[in-house]
């Protein structure tokens, strides 16, 4: 007799329409979200659908195709050298495992037990064992061109011990899961694709399916054996993504290792010091060539900790913050570069000229890290030339004046073709001074500090760069002085046209003049720039009340000159 529901013990399985009523209310906002979902998305489920089919037709993207990129192709091929370790890892795995199973077969036979394993299954397990052993001694056999057909045939064997030549009814779901956690599970690692392992789980499906028509197998093992194909599908795509996800992440630190390692030889190559900095700008080390290079080589003492700034002159420690700190906004994960001249204070207080090379990279943790490479030039040519050199876009073009034109390629005139006595008398002038209106602008720039040191306009002496010529025009000065650098200081001379200059709120207009190096008492170099000052900036009241027209149209304005104004003049650009 049948327990009835109510009885002590007994729980009742009875549910009524009130259930139903109650899972639909909650099925129906879902199901409208995912009808929303797919219409919104339907191009994406779309090309989704198209590359799944593509796979399963073996017209996907292998890793032979023209179109995949190099690293892909090594990503790959990474992937398909690990998947071959963990091939012959599971070769040895199915072999101690079957070694262990025949085992406990062979104490049964011997202590004269009856084993609830069918022998058709206990004999098909021997075949096995000794295959896997020969691979196990012979490692080599397997390549990664068999790995697909291994998991084929691992799948195929897998699907006859389903059969009811190999497994009964009563036995039935706890074989499959126990199939499920010790075969087909570990074998996912093996096929090189996600896509052969959801074709190859179709087969056992297929076979519980036909036993539970024909033979009428219980519902739990229909259920087994679709929730463990499922599961094993969801693996094979879980390793496939972890895989790639693991190989992409050590192949790019792996090229930034190998970039980090080069730049780090060539700044040991071209340095008097190289040091690592921290997110904060910390010394992450002690370096002895720093310690040596500032007179701070006391025994006991350690760089290690020291804020950079800590080096740095006061005038000098927020412009090298700003360009230390200019990538902190960019793309991580790609190494960046830049150079540019500071000083550096010794512990006698000593202004030392240095270049800074830097190099700013993240390490395995993700962490930024600068390596910088540090240059004294006080004794020797600059490298830099007090310039920025990464990936700088400059809003003018600077050009090369006629001055520094050879005097042989220049137009002779009339006057000068003289015969030689004639050249060689000297002209009797008087010499004469005539007052003008006072409307040039003469500015001395220090390029080391970034200041105005001298100028005919008292608005300007003591400005920085970017404060007196915004919009692109320190960069521009910059790279004049590159070339002059280059040139040596005397033979570097230019021209330019449409530099924005800003005297003040008010007073802003583009002027056009010269750019010459110039050398001090003291020996160091500096930037002098002569213009003629436009009737904008005269005024008291400063610029004009029409608007200043904006750079790209001044960029315009040089671009549509005529061929003529523009004979002589060679555009350098950066």
């Amino acid at each position: 007799m049948d327990p009835e529901p109510g009885e002590p013990g007994v729980l009742d399985t009875e549910l009524d329409a009130s259930f139903v009523w109650t899972i639909a209310a909650l099925q129906v906002p879902f199901l409208a979200r995912a009808v929303y979902i797919a219409v919104l998305h339907r191009g994406y489920l779309l090309d989704t659908a198209l590359s799944c089919l593509k796979a399963l037709s073996g017209r996907g993207k292998s890793p032979s195709d023209a179109q995949t990129t190099e690293d892909e192709r090594l990503v790959n091929q990474q992937i398909n050298d690990l998947r071959l370790h963990m091939a012959r890892l599971f070769v040895r795995y199915v072999c101690v495992l079957l070694g262990f199973f025949l085992s406990f077969q062979q104490l049964r036979v011997i202590r004269g037990q009856v084993s609830w394993v069918p022998n058709t299954a206990v004999w098909s397990a021997v075949p096995t064992f000794a295959i896997t052993g020969i691979i196990d001694m012979f490692p080599n056999f397997l390549t990664i061109a068999k790995l697909n057909m291994m998991y084929v045939v691992i799948a195929l064997c897998l699907t006859a011990q389903l059969s009811p030549w190999f497994l009964g009814l009563e036995d039935a779901t706890l074989m499959s899961i126990c199939v499920l956690g010790f075969i087909r599970l570990p074998a996912v690692g093996i096929a090189t694709r996600p896509s052969l392992v959801a074709v190859c789980n179709v087969g056992p499906i297929i076979v519980v399916s036909l036993r539970a028509v024909f033979e009428d197998a219980p519902g739990s093992f229909v259920n087994a054996e679709i929730s463990g194909s499922l599961l094993t599908v969801l693996a094979a795509v879980s390793l496939q993504a972890g895989l790639k996800r693991r190989m992409e992440h050590g192949l790019r630190f792996s090229k930034m290792a190998e970039n980090l390692h080069a730049a780090s030889s060539l700044l040991n190559l071209t340095c008097d010091a190289v040091i690592e900095l921290d997110a904060d700008l910390r010394v992450v080390e002690h370096s002895p060539a720093l310690a040596a290079m500032l007179l701070r080589g006391r025994p006991g003492s350690t760089l290690a900790g020291v804020d950079f700034r800590d080096f740095l002159p006061g005038v000098d420690a927020h412009r090298a913050l700003e360009l230390l700190k200019r990538f902190d906004s960019s793309q991580p994960g790609k190494i960046k570069t830049q150079a540019f001249s500071t000083r550096l204070l010794d512990s006698d207080s000593n202004k030392i000229r240095t270049e800074v090379f830097q190099v700013l990279y993240q390490n395995v943790q993700g962490q930024a890290r600068h390596l910088i490479g540090l240059r004294d030039c006080t004794d020797q040519g600059s490298l830099t030339g007090s310039a920025e050199l990464s990936d700088m876009q400059y809003s003018y073009t600077l050009m090369a004046a006629d001055v520094f034109t050879p005097m042989s390629s220049q137009p002779v005139s009339p006057a000068m073709a003289e015969s030689p006595a004639q050249a060689s008398q000297p002209v009797q002038r008087n010499a004469a001074l005539i007052r003008i209106p006072n409307r040039l602008l003469f500015v001395q720039i220090d390029m080391d500090r970034r200041v105005v040191s001298a100028a005919s306009r008292s608005a300007c002496l003591g400005r920085t760069l970017n404060d007196l010529f915004p919009a692109g025009g320190a960069e521009l000065l910059e790279s004049a002085w590159v070339e002059a650098q280059r040139e040596q200081g005397e033979s570097a001379a230019f021209t330019f046209a449409a530099l924005d200059l800003r005297l003040s709120t008010s007073a802003r207009d583009y002027i056009s003049g010269a750019l010459q190096a110039v050398q001090t008492e003291e020996g160091t170099w500096q930037l002098m720039l002569l213009s003629k000052i436009p009737p904008t900036l005269l005024t008291p009241e400063g610029s004009s009340p029409g608007t200043l027209p904006p750079v790209p149209e001044a960029a315009n304005r040089q671009r549509s000159a005529s061929s003529e104004d523009s004979t002589g003049y060679v555009h350098v650009q950066f």
